[in-house]
């Protein structure tokens, strides 16, 4: 069984791509910052907040 997390509405959820280079052809390096609350979708009650950065090598 899945949890579902999403945002609403009201308040969007917010990814800014600060950084986007390739490391050669095939490999994307991509950061960013995340930015916004994910509501559990059965109970909005339920709540993450997440504000960080992102990043992949």
């Amino acid at each position: 069984r899945y949890i579902y997390y999403i945002p609403k509405k009201e308040k969007p959820f917010q990814v800014e791509i600060t950084k986007s280079a390739y490391a050669d052809q095939w490999h994307p390096i991509i950061e960013g910052n995340l930015d916004g609350v994910l509501y559990r979708s059965d109970n909005p009650k339920d709540s993450i907040i997440i504000n960080g950065s992102y990043g992949t090598r």
